[in-house]
């Protein structure tokens, strides 16, 4: 989904400017014996969790999976969007906390045991590289909004739905698996939506919902 690598760009973009102000913290502060703490960070990392969640790729993503039948949308799209940026805004208003906390472990442990400062730096800015790779996470679950939006618009004209294993993954999660071999459901006994942070992947899933070849066919004839 375009929307998807187009959040990741923008929040890359976040997390770098993000970086660069959490490394001209440690720089100002180091000193040999000199304990961080997670307040320090606290500035830099103010706005962060806010921006990690872009109500406006919520909408057009739902819209999108509700348009995404083909036929004139009959949900409310907007409720299965919303609904899903105030869930993931609770985990993401968490996120500069636990960067900070964790930031702060690190450096502690890491000056006890290195003296010299550009290695320092470098396995700072190695630390940085590897909590933006969990922050850019949060670009991904609009995935899963289009996805219910889909499904749901689906359901609305009583056509069931399958879960689709991604052709991408060759490992995929016992829970994924069992909602493959599981289907068809419909919209309303669908255990969970992909990217929902319910299977085992949690929201790394990358499955998706596909209309039900049967009911489909019923719904619309002409395509059979």
């Amino acid at each position: 989904m375009r929307i998807v690598g187009r959040e990741r760009r923008r929040i890359a973009r976040v997390w770098k400017a993000c970086s660069a102000a959490l490394l001209d913290v440690v720089k100002s502060k180091f000193e040999r014996d000199v304990k961080f703490n997670a307040d320090d960070f606290a500035a830099a990392l103010a706005g962060l969790g806010a921006e990690l969640v872009n109500n406006a790729a919520y909408d057009e993503a739902a819209e999108a999976g509700a348009n995404a039948v083909g036929e004139e949308s009959t949900i409310d799209w907007r409720v299965i969007a919303l609904r899903n940026s105030q869930r993931v805004s609770r985990y993401a208003k968490r996120v500069p906390g636990r960067i900070a906390l964790n930031l702060a472990q690190f450096l502690n442990d890491t000056q006890a045991g290195e003296t010299d400062l550009s290695t320092i730096y470098e396995t700072v800015n190695a630390k940085l590289e590897a909590l933006g790779a969990d922050v850019t996470r949060y670009a991904e679950p609009p995935w899963g909004v289009g996805n219910e939006a889909y499904g749901r618009q689906l359901g609305d004209f009583d056509i069931m739905v399958d879960w689709m294993l991604d052709e991408g993954i060759n490992d995929h999660c016992d829970d994924c698996i069992t909602l493959s071999n599981g289907g068809p459901y419909s919209s309303e006994t669908l255990p969970t939506w992909p990217k929902h942070g319910d299977t085992a992947c949690l929201d790394r899933c990358y499955c998706s919902i596909i209309a039900d070849d049967e009911t489909w066919r019923q719904h619309f004839p002409q395509a059979a």
